[in-house]
């Protein structure tokens, strides 16, 4: 399969639940099953997170459970989610020396829960129009980010 290519399955009501229906038909479920190509900068057994293709910021992220789920509500490990989202802004802050980060959750592009991500710095607008980076910008972003994370340095223990 190309990397442009997003294949579409029809629903087929004898054979799948419209939760399926959806996964299959699903950016980043592909994303997760290495389907589509990604920025990944972290993953572990139930999440994944990769560079936005068309970033508000540099290393605008975003956090997705590997699982379809239509809406961040709807996760069944809601705090580890977001344990996870506090781990990666530990980390993003002083790596990309951010000021601060946004949290955004959406839905209605993509219909996968995710949770945005957005590094601030100073002077920088709230949100605007984010456009597409090179290839080798979100390249070098990931490479500093996940080397970063997997340092592990920015572990933050939930009970804390």
């Amino acid at each position: 399969m190309s990397k442009s290519t997003i294949r579409h399955k029809p629903f087929d009501s004898a054979h799948a639940s419209l939760r399926e229906y959806y996964s299959m038909n699903c950016i980043f479920c592909q994303i997760v099953a290495r389907e589509a190509p990604a920025h990944i900068i972290y993953e572990d057994a139930k999440t994944l997170a990769f560079l936005d293709h068309r970033p508000q910021a540099r290393g605008h992220t975003q956090l997705i459970p590997k699982e379809h789920f239509r809406w961040v509500y709807d996760i069944t490990y809601f705090d580890e989610f977001f344990t996870t989202a506090r781990y990666l802004t530990r980390g993003i802050i002083p790596v990309l020396k951010a000021s601060s980060v946004t949290w955004a959750t959406y839905g209605g592009e993509v219909p996968h829960a995710h949770l945005w991500i957005v590094p601030r710095y100073k002077n920088s607008p709230a949100f605007y129009e984010g456009g597409g980076k090179a290839s080798h910008e979100l390249a070098e972003t990931q490479e500093l980010l996940s080397r970063a994370l997997q340092k592990n340095s920015y572990y933050i223990s939930p009970t804390k």
